[in-house]
This record gives C-alpha cells, structure tokens and sequence, in this order.
C-alpha cells in the first residue's frame, strides 16, 4: 500500500466505499420489510456490522455479515424496537396531557417528566449496540442500557451531540443520507458504546481482583 497522502487518500477512500454500502444495505433492506417489519432488524444488522469493524474484524464479507444478523435478529429486533417504541408513545402522551392540563397537581410533574424523557432518549442511544453486544433476554438488555447510560454519564452526553451532528449534517445536506447517514451514526454510537463497555469491563474486574485478594488476606490470617 502506498505511504503518505496517496495511501491515506486510499485509505478514506476504502472506508468510504464500506460506509455508503453497509448504508445501501441498510435502506434497501429496511425497505424490504416495508419499513414497518424492516426497519429494526435492518438497523440490528448494521450495528452489528459496525461492532465487528471496532473489533478488529475490518475485512469481514459485508453482505454476508449483514444478511445473516438480519435474519437471526429480525423477530426480536421487531419486538425490541416496538416495546420502546410503546414507551416513547406513552412519554409523548404524557407530556401532552400534563403540558396542557390545568391541575396544579399534574403541572408540578412536567419537569420531572422532562428529565425521565430525556433519560429515557439517552438510553434509546445504547439500545442497538447493547442489544449486538450481549446475548440475554430483551427487558435485560432494556435494564443494561439504563444501567450503562447512568454510569458513563459524559459518553452519553457526548454519544448525544454526536448523534445530534450527525442529524444536522443531514438535515443541512441531505445528501449524506443514502451515503452515511445511517451507517455513519452506527459506526459512531457503537464506538461511544465500546468505549463505555471496556470501562465497565475494567471496573468489574478491578473490583473482582480487589475482592480475591481480600479474601485471600483472610485465608491467610485464618491460617
């Protein structure tokens, strides 16, 4: 490969082509199950895509790898979005009655209602790459992206202004949306989402090693 400003360009380039397709991919396949049955599992397939990239698994088939997990994943994909899908509903419809209710009592609910919602859309960012990341059943998996988000607050501030770039780069350009629109904004909250992984991975096993050794300190003293 060449070296220097022709091997970087090269480079971009490579990357690029990756990105517009695993997008393609995602559009076309999104379409094919009418966006109502299709727009979950395609969405579930290229985050898994994306997860391989991050981890070191750039030269993976990505027709192959896409297809496979949007199959695997299409039932509980459905399921998964749908059941959030319900809670944003009920959210809405909260905030709309308590916005234009006249009860003083009710009233008193709508900023606390503000910081569930947007609690509630900070976990929404965590929801794919939680759900490529860990095999386990769907309310665990709602419960782990809760959980992650609380704990890596500033990841998801910043997962959040990512997110909301990349949404002002489309809507300012909409041509970057069938380009890397939406495999732009997987690639980015998936590598957010590792990030906060590996420092939750670290803490745990920080602690396990502080708890062997503290059980160990008390064999020793039995002795």
């Amino acid at each position: 490969m060449e070296a220097g400003w022709i091997g970087n360009l090269y480079r971009f380039s490579y990357w690029l082509t990756k990105f517009i397709y695993l997008n393609v991919l995602w559009i076309l396949s999104a379409t094919l199950g009418l966006f109502v049955l299709g727009f979950f599992p395609a969405t579930a397939a290229m985050f898994t895509v994306t997860r391989k990239w991050l981890s070191e698994e750039s030269d993976i088939p990505i027709w192959k790898t896409f297809w496979a997990a949007y199959k695997k994943d299409f039932f509980r994909s459905n399921l998964f979005g749908y059941i959030l899908c319900m809670i944003g509903a009920i959210f809405y419809l909260d905030l709309s009655i308590v916005r234009d209710t006249s009860n003083p009592f009710l009233q008193l609910t709508y900023y606390p209602l503000l910081v569930v919602i947007f609690i509630y859309l900070l976990t929404c960012l965590y929801v794919f790459p939680v759900f490529v990341h860990f095999e386990s059943r769907l309310l665990h998996m709602l419960r782990n992206a809760v959980l992650i988000m609380i704990m890596n607050p500033l990841i998801s501030i910043l997962m959040a202004i990512a997110a909301l770039g990349m949404y002002g780069l489309t809507f300012f350009m909409p041509i970057f949306i069938p380009l890397i629109g939406g495999s732009g904004t997987a690639f980015i909250l998936t590598w957010y989402s590792h990030y906060a992984f590996r420092k939750i991975q670290k803490r745990k096993k920080r602690a396990k090693s502080l708890n062997t050794g503290a059980y160990t300190d008390k064999e020793a003293m039995g002795r």
